[in-house]
This record gives structure tokens, sequence and C-alpha cells, in this order.
């Protein structure tokens, strides 16, 4: 029988150590919420948001602990709670008949939850109830795991301590589930309950956009078999998109669908503690131990290529070049040499040269040929393509210099004579 020692001393330490720990998904488990007016029987008093079945009438039972209010055999003194003497209490009883009673929940993660209440008779008489999880919302659903029948002999109901059940299930987000009690007119119900066996953490994804993504470009993730969008947003914090909900202590893969052109560049964790190994920049994933509160990822992209600018020509001395976007540089460029591969935005480049003493831009090309776009040597710029991409897809770009006005090889220009009368 659920009466024994032993089933009470382990239905306390499991409510108290494992289910008490984490929060409720219940409201107004214990019918504590909008107390009635009267002590004792309160028929068809309110108990939302529990909703009653078509059977009789709820009855919320107002005592006040031990010497108080005199209840007689009808039902407990104290609530399966029992604040106190002195203390308004509530528990609920179904009036001269049975009925069932239901409240609605949506999990916040996949996981775990252990679920009961605790039961009492009345008129010192033996009653029978029952426990369900189902699917949906009410109490036709498919039963999740098993109905669990209690059954309680007839004792003292004044002072006969209060039954406490456990029982566990899985549950999974987005389906809605419905706990069940079922009771006959000689058993009360408290302190009903719905809760996590290890909690539920909260992931969060941030997206930095970096050297060449654009504020506000849409990035894709999937976590644990959920797939969400997050906006990227500005250095240094990015944008972020509160993602799916994992029991704590679960390990989660985030991975980032990385777009044509993209390389993820940096990914972080915070608290820093929740990381599980290295990050993989190359697949855009990284490996998180879930905690109990908020687990947050940070990604940052870039979309970058590489650029190498060769100075040719009837030219000696070094040459100045700046580039755009990003006012990169200055970069010097012996003649007949090439500078580093310079890392740049991909898309549309400008170089611009500074004037050096004696020499004119005489012409633009490119390796590949088709990246050399407006080559203007009278504003010394070269506008050329970069494809993203590392260094093998780099575009290469020749500028070309002659001697000019100044050069020391070439004679200086004089003033016309006058004309001869």
């Amino acid at each position: 029988m659920l009466r024994t020692a032993i089933l009470l001393a382990t239905a306390a330490t499991l409510m108290g150590t494992v289910a008490f720990a984490q929060p409720n998904e219940l409201v107004n488990g214990d019918f504590e919420s909008n107390p009635p007016p009267k002590w004792g029987n309160n028929i068809g008093h309110s108990i939302a948001p529990w909703v009653l079945g078509t059977g009789d009438k709820s009855n919320v039972v107002k005592v006040d602990g031990p010497g108080g209010y005199g209840y007689g055999t009808n039902g407990p003194e104290s609530d399966a709670s029992a604040p106190g003497a002195g203390v308004p209490q509530h528990y609920l009883d179904i009036a001269d008949g049975r009925n069932d009673f239901y409240q609605s929940f949506i999990p916040r993660c996949s996981g775990e939850v252990e679920f009961g209440g605790a039961f009492s008779t009345r008129a010192n008489l033996a009653g029978t109830a029952s426990v369900a999880i189902m699917q949906g919302v009410g109490t036709t659903g498919a039963v999740v795991g098993s109905t669990n029948t209690i059954n309680l002999s007839g004792g003292t109901s004044a002072t006969d301590p209060w039954t406490p059940v456990s029982f566990t299930v899985a549950v999974t987000p987005p389906l809605q589930y419905s706990f069940v009690v079922t009771m006959d007119n000689n058993m009360n119900f408290d302190n009903g309950f719905v809760r996590y066996t290890r909690g539920c953490g909260q992931l969060k994804v941030c997206k930095v956009a970096g050297i060449g993504v654009p504020v506000g470009a849409p990035f894709t993730f999937t976590a644990g078999g959920s797939t969400f969008t997050v906006p990227a947003g500005p250095p240094p914090g990015g944008t972020c998109v509160v993602g799916p909900a994992f029991p704590a202590g679960t390990g989660v893969t985030v991975t980032e669908t990385i777009p044509p052109g993209h390389v993820v560049s940096d990914i972080t964790v915070a608290p820093v503690g929740q990381i599980v190994g290295t990050p993989n920049l190359a697949t855009g994933s990284v490996n998180v131990a879930m905690g109990s509160g908020v687990t947050e990822v940070t990604y940052t992209d870039k979309r970058t290529g590489f650029l190498e600018i060769c100075k040719r020509g009837d030219v000696r001395g070094n040459f100045t070049f700046t580039v755009n976007p990003g006012a990169l540089g200055p970069f010097v460029v012996p003649a007949g040499a090439c500078s580093p591969a310079i890392e740049v935005v991909a898309g549309s480049v400008t170089i611009q040269e500074m004037p050096a003493a004696g020499y004119v831009m005489a012409g633009c090309a490119t390796i590949p040929a088709a990246q050399q776009g407006a080559c203007d040597p009278k504003a010394q710029t070269s506008t050329v393509t970069v494809a993203p991409g590392d260094v093998s897809a780099q575009t290469i770009a020749f500028i070309d210099n002659r001697p000019g006005r100044g050069h020391p090889d070439l004679p200086a220009t004089t003033p016309p004579s006058p004309p001869q009368r």
C-alpha cells in the first residue's frame, strides 16, 4: 500500500531533492491562488487554470491546521504542505461524486519530467484516484507512459498524513500535454506538479558581421534538430536569437550553414566552461554542454579574398598604394616586384597609386584577366574584382608606369621661342 513508511520516505525524498529542485510547469498546483472565502467546503469555487471534467463539481476546502477550524472527519485538517496551525490553506475535493480535472502545458525542452502530487482520504473511507500525462489538451489524448492508480485505505482522515506520489515520463516540445487527475468522492488532491528532473538550459546564438558581411544578412543554424535564422549584427556583439532549450548537461552541436564565399573566422562560447573540445571553423560547428542557465554561442563570419599588387614598366624605385574598401595600406611595392597577398573584402576593389616623381601611370592588367575593371591612369586608379576564397583564388593586379615629366632621362621641357618680327 502507498501509505507504508518506506513509500512515504522514498516519495518525500524524490519530491524534495529532484522534483522540487526545478520550477513547477503547472500553475496553482496547490490551489492557493484565488482562495475561497469560507472555511470548509466551497463547492463550485474556481480552480483555474485547472479545467474540470464533465463529472461532479469541484470543492476547494479551506482549513487552518491543527486546532483550528473543525472540519471533522470530512477530510484533513491541514493541506499537503502543512504550513502550520492558524494558517489558511487549501486542497481540492470532488463534491458528492467523481470527476477528472487537468491542466495543459507545453514543455520548455525535450527531457524527462517528474509528475505527481499528494492524496488524502475523506470521511475515514477508502478512496481511488489516478494520475497520467496525456498528449494534447484535455482527457482524451493518448496516455504518455501509463495511467498510475492510487488506492488509499480508510483511516483517520482528519490527521492521517498526505500520501505523495511521483512518476516520470519523457516529453518533447512543441507538443502539448495535459496533466490529468481522476478521483472519486473519497479522495482529496493537493500540490500537483510537473517538473524537469534536470531542468532546462537555454541556448542563445549570436552572429557578428565580420569583414565583407553586410549587417542584417541572414544565417541559418541547426542545434539538436532545430533550425533557426540569425541576422548578422555589427561588432563586437552582433545580433542574437534565443534558440531551443535543452536539459541541463545535454551535449549539443551548433552548426552554421556557411554561405558560399563565406568563412567562419571565430566561434566563442559563454560561459567558457560550457564548450566541449575545440570549435571547427571549417565546418562552422561547435559542441557545448548545456548549463542550467543561458549558454551563448557567438559566430563571426567574413567574406574576403586576396589581392596582390605588382609594379612593372620602365620604372625604378618604390611605389606606394592604398586599397578600398577598408582604407587599407599604405603598401610599398618595389619596381619589378609584387606585394604580399593582401586580404580584402571580396568583390569590387579599387587600388589607388600615390604620385611618384618622374613617373606616370600607363595601364592596368590582372590575372585572371577577367578580373580587371576600370583603369584610369589619369586618376591613378585600377578597379578589380576579387573572388572570395583563400590565397589560391587571389587576384594579381599589375600597375604599369612609364617615365613622365620630371624624369631625369627625359629632356627638360623648354618654353617655345617668341615669334620673329
